[in-house]
This record gives structure tokens, sequence and C-alpha cells, in this order.
């Protein structure tokens, strides 16, 4: 299921100034109290400096109403936590017609009907001045609600009656779209209302390891944790990355030609010819993609490389000299079973869930190991040869390279392997995974 189903108002905030627009429905909220717009989570964020600034909307359309299921979810920057704060609700005026994410301390969260609140279980002490993604879900029956700080449930809060919504109201920064001495000082970006409970899954997804994941959410399933991802797409110079922010540095000239998906990289290892990336963390649970082509066979090159090889915070992925390719954390080597030839692109992908690791080799599990998980650590990482001391260059062609922040399915390899056809940044083919469809338009 897609994580745009049953979304019936989303609030990207983005706004320069003035109200803010319904991406989904018709639900433009009014800029009461003259709140401005500067950088937010995702692009631009609303500011709510004053109790007396808000975003609302009276008779809302098309929102959950009754003992409907509802999701509710958005980012928040709190300023202080001097008081309880009351930053987005919906439905009526009146005891139990209404309900309102409540943040009552740096610890505690709560659920309130508009007449009585009740606490979810303790959370460590937030920070004022940090974004943090909260959502509370309802799934349509009963009285017992469920809260997800940073893509992670805190656990449920059982009020004491089921929610009777009613349709007289849609705010953010505020409850029953109005000044209060208790409306949230902070800021806002990313809201949505669904009309269903999303499963603890798609709310890590709408997480996305932090960075968020911006309507009209397809930034999922496979890009989902997506840390990076090189089309390698460029006809010279540096590569760029189309999810993040860390650019390929050109070392010694290597040059771009046709590669498996429109160009790819080159890389002569007897000119010694590499890519650097800006130092940057690889989690202890991660994915690693690309599509390689060897020139020769029975010559020992690096594909990726740590400088750092002295711990398990090392991620090495490297051609041997039997043609077969192996993945090393410094303590355990994953050598795959099949042997690879010159001249022909394969899809390799390297996973690990913290402390198993799996090759794949054109979609299929080709090697596993147990026992020892990698270590993240910040490390500038290269492409094309042995980072830690400038010897094994890799002689061939790489294309399509991403990294992600989880251990990718089986089925979402297969669906990047694609048939030997592969699947390439943006996600414009459809291929069924685990989790969804994969149809990436941009994040």
């Amino acid at each position: 299921m897609a994580l745009s189903t049953n979304l019936v108002s989303y609030w990207k905030l983005d706004e320069s100034s003035g109200n803010a627009s319904d991406s989904v429905g018709s639900n433009t909220l009014t800029n009461s109290g003259t709140a401005s717009y500067s950088a937010g989570k995702i692009n631009n964020g609303v500011d709510f400096s004053a109790t007396t600034k808000y975003l609302g909307k009276g008779s809302p359309s098309g929102l959950p109403s009754g003992t409907a299921a509802f999701t509710m979810a958005t980012w928040v920057k709190f300023d202080n936590f001097s008081t309880a704060r009351y930053f987005m609700s919906f439905g009526g005026t009146t005891n139990n017609t209404q309900v309102v994410i409540r943040c009552d301390s740096a610890t505690s969260w709560v659920i309130d009907d508009n007449g009585v609140g009740t606490a979810f279980p303790a959370v460590s002490s937030m920070s004022t001045g940090t974004w943090y993604h909260i959502v509370y879900t309802y799934p349509g029956s009963g009285n017992v609600y469920t809260a997800y700080l940073n893509g992670v449930s805190i656990g449920t809060a059982n009020n004491t009656r089921a929610p009777n919504l009613g349709t007289t109201n849609v705010s953010l920064g505020s409850s029953n779209n109005t000044s209060s001495a208790s409306n949230l000082v902070g800021s806002m970006d990313e809201a949505g209302i669904w009309s269903r409970a999303l499963t603890a899954d798609e709310v890590s997804q709408l997480f996305n390891s932090g960075r968020g994941n911006a309507y009209p959410l397809t930034d999922s399933p496979s890009l989902y944790g997506g840390r990076s991802y090189w089309k390698l797409d460029e006809s010279s110079g540096n590569a760029s990355d189309s999810v993040g922010s860390i650019t390929l540095t050109n070392n010694n000239t290597a040059t771009y030609s046709a590669g498996k998906i429109s160009n790819g990289l080159n890389l002569a290892g007897a000119s010694s010819q590499y890519m650097t990336a800006s130092s940057f963390t690889i989690t202890a649970a991660f994915s690693l993609s690309m599509w390689v082509k060897n020139t020769a066979t029975g010559v020992n090159g690096y594909m990726f490389s740590s400088p750092t090889i002295s711990s398990t915070d090392c991620v090495d992925i490297a051609m041997r000299t039997d043609n077969k390719f192996s993945y090393s954390n410094f303590l355990v080597e994953v050598v795959s079973a099949s042997t690879l030839s010159a001249g022909t692109w394969y899809h390799i992908v390297v996973t690990s869930d913290g402390t198993n690791s799996v090759l794949y080799l054109n979609g299929v599990s080709d090697a596993t190991s147990a026992g020892v998980g990698h270590t993240s650590s910040a490390q500038t990482y290269n492409f094309g040869r042995r980072a830690d001391n400038n010897s094994a260059h890799f002689n061939g062609s790489l294309d399509e390279a991403g990294i992600w922040d989880r251990a990718l399915t089986s089925t979402e390899i297969t669906s990047l392997y694609n048939s030997g056809s592969g699947l390439a940044y943006p996600w414009t083919a459809s291929a069924t995974a685990t989790r969804g469809t994969l149809s990436m338009m941009g994040v």
C-alpha cells in the first residue's frame, strides 16, 4: 500500500508567507497572527514565534469524523518546554469531539480529546532547537492510541473514552484553531492527516532515517532509508548525489561513457583513477548496490573502500584474483560463490542487518555470513581503489551506485535488478517490492 493511500490533507508548509496550501485536499489553512516561514525540516517550514500565531481552517472537508481511524503526522521543533504545548488538532470544539497532539514537557506526549488528556510512556528528554517527527494513530475502534517519535513507537495511551470526532476545525500550532497560552512556540513542517492508521513500517518510511519524506511521499520503498545515490550519468568531472549531498570528487580524470543505464563511470586502473566522497557514516545496518563491469579477469581491484582498515568500521567491496567479489569489514570477509566474467555488467548488492551480511549477484543471494556486524563511523569512502594505501585500483566500469541505511529485502533487490534491465533513480519503472511499489519521483 502506498504511503499516500487515504491521505486526506497534507501541508508541505513550503510557502514564503501567507496561508498554507493543502497538497492533497481543499483545506488551505488561514495564517492567523502572521506566522512566518523559514528553513524547515524539508525546504521551508512554518515558525510560530508566539502563542498568538497559528494556522487553521473552520469547517474543513474530508477529514476523519466520528470514530473513524486516523493518523496525524508532522515534524516539530520546540523553542521551549515551559508549559503544555498544543500544536496539531482537528475535529470539534466540545469534549471528546477533537483530537490534539500535545506535548506537556521534554519527556511527555499526551493524547487530548478536548476534555481528557492521557499520557503516553515517557520518552528520553527532548531538546529545544531540534527537529522531531511525531505521529499519532488510532485504529478506528476502542480507545487506545499509538504514538511514534522519530520513527519508533513510544507505546500506547488508553484514553478513558473512544473519540467522536466533529468537523468544526483543523489547526497547526494550536488547539481549536484559536489563540491560547498553550499554543506551540516553535516550528512545524510536513504535516498530514490520513483516514487510516499507518503501520509501524509506514511511520518508519515517513521518518526516513531522520531525513523525512515529503509529499508526494514516493520516497519508498527502496529509497526509504537511502543515504546517497549516484547515477553516474555525467559526461565529465565530479559525480552528483541524486538523494543526499555527497558529491564524488574525480581523481586523475576518470571518464564517462555508455553505462548500464545511460552513462556510467570508467576507471582505468593503470592510471590510478578513482572517486572520493566527503566524510559520511555508513550505519551498522546498510545496503550498498551498484552495477559493475570488470575489464580484465584475474586482477584484484576495489570497487568501494574505507580508508580505515583496522576494525569492523571497515566497508570494502572488491574484485579478487579468482574472479569472485567480496565484502570485508576487516574481521569477516564474505566471498561470492559465483565468478564474474570480463566485459559483462553485473548487479552486486551487499547488505548487513548489523550482524548478518549477504552478497547478492544479479538479484539473487550468492553468499552469506553471520556473527560479526559492521560498526558505523564517519569516513571518506572511495570508489575505485583500496583507500588505506592507494593500491588495487579497479579496472572497469561502475554505474547506478547507492547506499541505504538499512538492509534491503531480497524482493527489493530483485526489483532493483529488474530482470537484468536495472532500475535507475528516480525509479520510474514499476516493480513490486515487499514494502510497496518502486515509484520514486523525487525527494
